[in-house]
């Protein structure tokens, strides 16, 4: 998955990372903040998430500056 490039600092050297960035959160928060069940039609047991889509949100600008 090209979202998970984010991590690696030569996505930054890309021009365009600053722009591609936020398209990849949204993919990434798409993928990996949803709930999801064990069996969905036979039990409701959920799996948690694995990542909380708020706090994702509030580092974004940080982690974006950082890289």
């Amino acid at each position: 998955m090209n979202a998970t490039n984010v991590i690696y600092p030569q996505y930054w050297l890309n021009l365009h990372a600053k722009d591609m960035f936020w398209g990849h959160l949204t993919l990434l928060k798409a993928q990996f903040c949803v709930e999801r069940f064990i069996h969905p039609k036979i039990d409701q047991v959920k799996i948690p998430t694995l990542f909380d889509e708020n706090k994702l949100n509030l580092i974004a600008f940080l982690f974006k500056i950082t890289m």
